[in-house]
């Protein structure tokens, strides 16, 4: 009868040893779970900026092709005035010629 005791409390010891085993190994995987968790998060925030960055550059950029095309329409009805004073002007020196002959 003691012999059996002392078999059933061997028993019992080496299943509370297993599962404080076992309770360390699911606290390792739960530091891990919460560490991947950490670390997606940090990744996502990062991805984030990096997005936010992104979307500031493109309307920057949309702002300066903006302007860019505002000059160049500026610069082409400039071409356009020029144009005419120069074809004005060369009337009135081909009408100053034809008066001096």
């Amino acid at each position: 009868l003691l012999s059996r005791a002392e078999a059933a409390e061997a028993e019992a010891e080496a299943e509370r040893a297993a599962a404080e085993r076992l309770r360390a190994v699911l606290a390792g995987q739960g530091c891990e779970a919460e560490a991947a968790r950490c670390e997606l998060s940090s990744r996502a925030a990062e991805a984030e900026a990096e997005a936010e960055a992104a979307k500031a550059a493109s309307e920057a950029l949309r702002e300066a092709l903006q302007q860019a095309e505002e000059g160049r329409r500026r610069a082409a009805a400039e071409v356009d005035s020029l144009e005419g004073k120069l074809a004005a002007s060369s009337v009135e020196l081909a009408e100053a010629r034809r008066a001096m002959d």
